[in-house]
């Protein structure tokens, strides 16, 4: 699992999480919760989770948990990933929280 603070209000980084999902056509959304702003997706055995809260003034919370099954990656580096895909396309750098 990996927790980011995104310099973005919540909204507009689910609304990113959904647009870079929506630009993959081999990902499937398996669960979409828009009231909970919370997301789960999967390619052939990965899955992937990931839930967006609002922390204020412009910041939001990006948490993001998966499971690579045999991808050869972990399921950090593979929450990694999707974490930067999302701000890439917000144009943003995160801040990680470790917990």
């Amino acid at each position: 699992m990996i927790a980011a603070q995104v310099p973005v209000d919540a909204e507009r980084v689910y609304e990113s999480f959904l647009r870079v999902i929506a630009e993959r056509p081999d990902i499937s959304i398996v669960t979409q919760k828009d009231a909970a702003m919370m997301l789960e997706v999967s390619r052939d055995d990965l899955t992937l989770t990931g839930q967006v809260s609002s922390l204020g003034a412009g910041r939001s919370l990006l948490y993001v948990w998966a499971d690579a099954g045999d991808s050869g990656l972990s399921g950090r580096e593979l929450s990694e990933k999707a974490v930067a895909y999302i701000c890439e396309d917000l144009g943003v750098s995160i801040e990680r929280v470790d917990y």
